[in-house]
């Protein structure tokens, strides 16, 4: 595989439907290599892409880990073993938000949709909702914590 440019990939992302950046990114991690990783995790962060798309970033970065081996995956924030960190998306102009319920537990199963928890801001409430089907592993927050915009919130496990 050529050299993955990550301005080009971000690009192609930000300008396509969830569907076709889902696929493109599906596609990176059936057939990337160690190379791949870095701009993928960097996808994963990107604030301009949909949850929906960055879920799909971290499963990529997992699908390569777990078929290459590659331990440093894992101190990238990608699980070899699928896992998917959720993180607090931009909420309008705020930066910081306050977790204001949690509707699930550890152990939970969730599908596309299912909604994790809700959050706060001065302006605006907004629902976090899973992004894959699958179950929750962990909750890294409770309710009243202020949260910034790319904490995370809970973990997920495929399947």
């Amino acid at each position: 595989m050529d050299e993955l440019d990550l301005d080009t990939l971000l690009t192609e992302l930000t300008h396509s439907s969830d569907a076709v950046a889902v696929a493109r990114l599906s596609k990176l991690g059936a057939n990337g290599d160690a190379r791949t990783v870095a701009p993928l995790v960097s996808v994963a962060t990107d604030l301009r892409v949909s949850p929906r798309v960055v879920a799909s970033a971290w499963e990529a970065v997992g699908a390569i880990a777990k078929r290459r081996g590659l331990p440093g995956a894992q101190r990238l924030g990608a699980s070899a073993d699928g896992e998917v960190e959720v993180r607090v998306p931009r909420i309008g102009d705020e930066t910081l938000g306050v977790v204001v319920r949690i509707d699930v537990s550890v152990g939970d199963r969730v599908e596309p949709g299912t909604v994790l928890l809700e959050l706060e801001s001065d302006k605006a409430t907004i629902e976090i909702p899973a992004e894959l089907h699958g179950s929750v592993v962990a909750i890294l927050v409770a309710v009243g914590d202020t949260v910034a915009v790319g904490s995370p919130l809970a973990r997920l496990a495929h399947g």
